[in-house]
């Protein structure tokens, strides 16, 4: 349990409060293909369920992440807690932010575009992929128009 709590601590330092210009935010690719994916799934789960906001929007951010590396992966448990949170979060931004990553989740050959992007921080990738499904609901609702 021990080890369980270590890293998820570690987890959530690498996260946090990185300080620009000294490490990205996010992992490479390649860290991502070395990785345990399915421990890190497991550190993610747990961040999603803090009490605390940052956490859990940091988790988000490294999901969607993780995500768009990996799109032939599913991660059944985080999608299910992610939609949780996209319909249960208190917190607007959060309940926002979990909404994006559900998306993500459920459609990642929608996302192609994103998935060889480089994001500076989650603000980025939000953004990026709220721009994807807005162009997705106008190109869709244009097609009914014909």
């Amino acid at each position: 349990m021990n080890t369980h709590k270590l890293s998820i601590a570690m987890l959530i330092l690498l996260t946090i409060g990185v300080a620009k210009g000294q490490q990205a935010y996010f992992s490479d690719f390649e860290s991502h293909q070395k990785s345990d994916i399915d421990h890190v799934a497991k550190c993610y789960l747990a961040c999603l369920r803090s009490a605390n906001d940052g956490v859990v929007e940091s988790a988000l951010a490294h999901i969607g992440r993780m995500a768009l590396y990996l799109p032939d992966r599913r991660f059944p448990e985080l999608e299910k807690e992610v939609d949780t949170l996209a319909l249960r979060a208190t917190n607007p931004r959060t309940k926002f932010r979990a909404y994006l990553i559900s998306g993500l989740l459920g459609n990642t050959t929608a996302f192609v575009s994103e998935s060889h992007m480089e994001f500076e921080g989650p603000d980025e990738l939000f953004s990026a992929l709220w721009d994807r499904l807005q162009k997705t609901f106008i190109s869709t609702a244009d097609a009914g128009k014909e």
